[in-house]
């Protein structure tokens, strides 16, 4: 009866309407009952053993699952199943595997399921008569309904490519969940001041969720707020903090930066002493290497010895990548980022990676040092001052603009490690296409800062006012130390 009253009002009737139509029809029936009128207007027998596991509670319309693959239908029996698949909202998964459908089929499928806020999962292998004439509908359907991520042909004559593209579209829609809580700091925060339009500070979690269109993501935003803001009051309401811890993958409110700031940390100092080792070890063995800023061991001070092993571990990659070396005017090797990272890696790369853990542990979830902290916190104080950085209510306040930041003339952090560039930010900030003058708490420009660290975190250069010769001066050139390969080895 329905699908006969959608048949001739189709062409008069929005899908908003035809959907209302169809709850109208539903409203009274049980799933057992939506099956055998579906079945009687298409004069097919109901299959027993499927009407018996059907649900058969009025207005029961909660089945996740819907498995016939052991019950052969038909092509017509297949259509008499989508007003079940309709009325389900919440199915997640169709098999319709071996039941002898066809193209026709197909596109049924297709049209019951095109608006479907949960299918995620439909099995049609196994039916020989589905052709490449409907391969269009199936791609078409995954490319408008996002919640579509495995749709299995294997076993009938679309063919192996479309399987393969079917699965890549697949793969695509089950990341978009992913892809929206990866930290990009510049998209969540454009989200949150279009929906606080009036600039109050403060969103409503229901505008939030009707302004999702992809039902997955709008399904764990629901499940990660819960409705409970910051402090366990239940209101609807996030400002831009609350907004963030639930949607930007690390963000760390100011109780947890300030915390994170007392603790003591000396790895800048050791990065630098460490610089000063790796110079006098290059200079011992005539070299020169432009990028030193890239040898960041943090972990602890490492000895001369160690340096020259690091050197000439570079050096066998070298050779292995090349027979030949860049040699300056003055006879001296110009070592490699490539190599050098490479040797790092292999002397180094299992302290680091068991420091690095060890200090997850201590540290949490924020990535960057105590002192970049400090930094961080240093630069927006002064151009604010130091109340903006905690704020009234523990760094949710509103009102601090990042353009002063922005206009800076000169660089707003410059330390032997730490580099910050305004005007490399800056340029950053509106490629980006927000304004200058957003407003930002601090926690918030901290975590944009960090997004951006590979560009602004390390200097460009080695260290300012940096001698080799103080670099001699200052290490532990003994006459026992190792020496380096000759000055001809090294340039062979």
């Amino acid at each position: 009866q329905f699908l006969y009253f959608i048949g001739v009002q189709r062409w008069a009737m929005t899908t908003i309407e035809a959907e209302h139509a169809f709850t109208v029809y539903c409203s009274g029936k049980s799933c057992q009952e939506l099956y055998v009128l579906a079945c009687h207007e298409n004069d097919v027998r109901p299959n027993t053993d499927l009407l018996r596991s059907l649900p058969d509670t009025v207005d029961f319309f909660e089945m996740d699952e819907l498995d016939v693959s052991r019950n052969y239908l038909g092509a017509t029996g297949v259509h008499c199943l989508l007003d079940l698949v309709r009325a389900n909202r919440l199915m997640r998964r169709l098999n319709l595997s071996g039941q002898g459908a066809d193209d026709q089929t197909v596109l049924a499928v297709v049209a019951a399921v095109r608006n479907h806020e949960r299918l995620g999962h439909i099995d049609l292998s196994n039916n020989a008569e589905v052709t490449v004439e409907a391969r269009d509908a199936l791609v078409k359907l995954m490319q408008e309904n996002k919640m579509v991520i495995n749709i299995n042909v294997r076993g009938t004559a679309i063919g192996a490519a479309t399987q393969r593209f079917l699965d890549r579209l697949g793969d695509d829609n089950n990341m978009l969940e992913a892809n929206f809580f990866k930290g990009d700091y510049v998209r969540l925060k454009r989200t949150f001041c279009e929906l606080d339009a009036e600039g109050h500070g403060r969103i409503s979690v229901s505008a939030l969720l009707t302004q999702i269109e992809i039902p997955q993501v709008a399904a764990a935003l629901e499940k990660r707020f819960m409705m409970v803001d910051d402090g366990g009051v239940t209101d609807g309401y996030l400002d831009s903090s609350e907004f963030l811890r639930f949607t930007y993958p690390g963000f760390n409110n100011i109780h947890k930066i300030l915390e994170h700031a007392k603790r003591e940390d000396n790895d800048e100092q050791t990065i630098v002493s460490n610089w000063k080792t790796v110079v006098a070890a290059l200079h011992r063995g005539r070299m020169e290497f432009p990028g030193l800023h890239l040898i960041r061991l943090w972990h602890r001070e490492i000895s001369l010895e160690e340096a020259v092993a690091l050197l000439r571990r570079t050096l066998e990659f070298m050779w292995e990548e090349t027979s030949e070396a860049l040699m300056t005017d003055e006879g001296k090797v110009v070592l490699t980022p490539t190599a050098v990272q490479s040797a790092t890696n292999a002397i180094f790369g299992k302290e680091l990676a068991a420091a690095s853990e060890e200090r997850e542990k201590l540290w949490g979830s924020i990535g960057i040092t105590p002192q970049y902290t400090r930094l961080m916190m240093e630069a927006f104080a002064k151009v604010h001052g130091s109340a903006s950085v905690c704020g009234d209510k523990g760094g949710t306040l509103y009102d601090v603009e990042v353009g002063p930041l922005l206009a800076e003339s000169e660089r707003i952090v410059d330390t032997e490690t730490v580099v910050l560039k305004t005007a490399i930010l800056q340029s950053k900030h509106h490629a980006a296409g927000i304004g200058a003058t957003i407003r930002m708490t601090f926690p918030e420009w901290f975590c944009y800062v960090n997004e951006m660290r590979s560009i602004v975190f390390y200097p460009l250069c080695a260290p300012k006012d940096f001698s080799v010769a103080e670099a001699i001066g200052n290490s532990p050139l003994q006459d026992g130390a190792p020496p380096l390969p000759e000055d001809g080895a090294a340039a062979s």
